[in-house]
């Protein structure tokens, strides 16, 4: 078993597909399962506990530890994140103005939790079945964080891997061709890490946001890089925050520094 736990942040109303997913990936990293609850009502949580269990008992051997917190809810998540090897919340079903003032949860975590974060769509979703994983890269950035977690889901889920490019609308076929040269030299260097995973790369003449919903109707799940803080709302935020809320598969926000040194297949 991995020394860290993959923490599942719980609630009421969240659909079982949100645990059935971070059991999943539990049990795949051979990693104990964290239910996570915040309340300040400890005698809510059993409940919810028991959901989880159950959604968790087809994989067997997987340890399920839960605990009760009381506080701010993403801050918790935060903290947690710091001692997981992935943290699992569904995604956020708040009304708009709710998303103007910043209080949606699993957006507040993703951006800035230390370790990837995974959304699961709330609602079951009427797609294809999933039959790859898809990391969206942004040649101008760090995307080796992103290049690891995508390589290592593709080997834990016995997929190929699809790397996107969204070049953008109107660009010249020299500049598109100068970004898929450098998308595929850092592509590369991950190739040769896990030679067993099969990659297919493209650069999309499209908007990131068009290019990467498209994807995700054929993805077990979405890799993106976490986005930049160094402004109040520069556009990686709201990329990321409507692929969110529009995305067909989970979506995996990665930090730009993780585990640049690789992870072991």
């Amino acid at each position: 078993m991995d020394g860290l736990p993959v923490v599942l942040g719980v609630r009421y109303g969240q659909h079982l597909q949100v645990a059935a997913f971070a059991a999943g990936e539990a049990a795949r990293r051979r990693s104990a399962l964290r239910v996570v609850h915040v309340t300040d009502d400890p005698a809510t949580s059993p409940p919810l506990f028991d959901d989880v269990t159950a959604v968790a008992a087809p994989h067997r051997g997987l340890v399920v530890e839960h605990a009760t917190v009381r506080g701010d809810a993403t801050q918790v998540l935060l903290d947690e994140s710091r001692l997981a090897s992935v943290v699992v919340v569904g995604a956020d079903d708040t009304a708009w103005i709710a998303r103007a003032i910043g209080t949606e949860i699993s957006r507040a975590v993703v951006v800035r939790a230390d370790t990837p974060v995974i959304v699961v769509p709330e609602a079951p979703s009427r797609r294809p079945r999933p039959s790859r994983v898809v990391v969206a890269l942004d040649a101008g950035h760090q995307v080796d964080g992103q290049l690891a977690f995508a390589m290592h889901a593709a080997v834990l889920r016995a997929e190929p891997l699809h790397v996107v490019h969204a070049a953008g609308v109107g660009g010249d076929h020299a500049t598109s061709s100068q970004r898929g040269y450098l998308l595929e030299q850092a592509v590369d260097r991950w190739r040769c890490r896990f030679p067993q995973v099969t990659v297919h790369t493209d650069v999309e003449p499209d908007h990131p946001v068009h290019a990467c919903l498209a994807a995700s109707v054929h993805a077990s799940v979405l890799v993106v890089g976490q986005p930049l803080a160094d402004h109040h709302r520069p556009a990686s935020r709201a990329v990321v925050s409507r692929l969110l809320r529009r995305s067909a598969a989970p979506v995996a926000v990665v930090p730009r520094a993780h585990d640049r040194a690789g992870q072991p297949a």
